[in-house]
């Protein structure tokens, strides 16, 4: 990743600069200091065969097209570009290109490129024509709205919270904000070294004192815990063969649930 850069006179302080850095943060840092303009915006149908490292550069379509893929990258030039891509791809990337700027290069199923197209219509003239990044942006700050106030009950209205009663399991909505609030979207576990759990993803609410032990879901008694950390909190409070057979009974109940559907 380095090697296109170096130089004489760049080589020790960029080496010395992506010294115990992830592959993500030197591409941050080469996107920061070597700052490339934008791809154009390419959305094209895909053949079933995938090369492993596509080329970032249009190429004349394969036949026998059947996949898609989108790079919503804002286009240097006004107008929607609908250039095929060179090669199918099985696998989503993102490239940081310069400051506040990336590239997207991901294969689409149809009914993912059939509602991209559907929101892009229904915007209308609220989006330039053929800015995707701006369509992905309304999705996703849309679905973020959704999910926050699904997960945590987040709204800019809130209501005066609903009496619950002390030994109930349910966490009133109140708490969940004040918490998620507090603990700042992350994980709250710490090593025993002070290492603080840096999960984001996966999270979930966890009586400090275990439920059924008498815990309170008040906003002192309630954090943050990613899901393997939970189950490891779960497994020193009730010990890991108690709980490894409660988690294989709930799996029995869920998939026999799952077949009754079904029939």
């Amino acid at each position: 990743m380095l090697a296109p850069h170096l130089t004489e006179a760049t080589a020790e302080e960029l080496l010395a600069a992506a010294v115990d850095q992830t592959k993500a943060e030197i591409e941050l840092m080469l996107a920061r200091r070597f700052p490339q303009p934008d791809v154009p915006t390419v959305l094209a149908a895909l053949s079933p065969a995938c090369a492993p490292t596509p080329s970032l550069e249009p190429a004349p379509e394969p036949a026998g097209a059947a996949e898609l893929a989108v790079r919503p990258v804002e286009s240097p030039a006004p107008g929607r570009v609908e250039t095929p891509f060179p090669a199918p791809v099985t696998y989503a990337k993102v490239t940081p290109t310069s400051p506040g700027r990336f590239a997207l290069l991901a294969p689409l199923r149809q009914e993912t490129h059939d509602l991209l197209r559907d929101v892009q219509d229904l915007l209308g003239h609220e989006v330039a024509p053929g800015d995707i990044d701006a369509v992905l942006n309304y999705a996703l700050r849309t679905a973020k709205q959704k999910l926050e106030q699904r997960k945590f009950a987040q709204t800019e209205q809130p209501r005066r919270g609903r009496h619950t009663k002390p030994d109930s399991r349910h966490i009133p909505a109140e708490v969940r904000r004040a918490v998620w609030r507090r603990d700042g979207g992350q994980c709250t576990f710490e090593s025993d070294t002070g290492h603080r759990c840096e999960a984001r993803r996966d999270l979930q609410f966890d009586h400090i004192e275990p439920y059924a032990k008498g815990g309170e879901a008040t906003v002192g008694r309630i954090r943050l815990l990613c899901r393997s950390h939970n189950q490891f909190e779960a497994d020193r409070a009730f010990g890991a063969e108690f709980m490894r057979r409660k988690r294989i009974a709930v799996a029995g109940a869920r998939a026999g649930a799952k077949a009754r559907g079904s029939a």
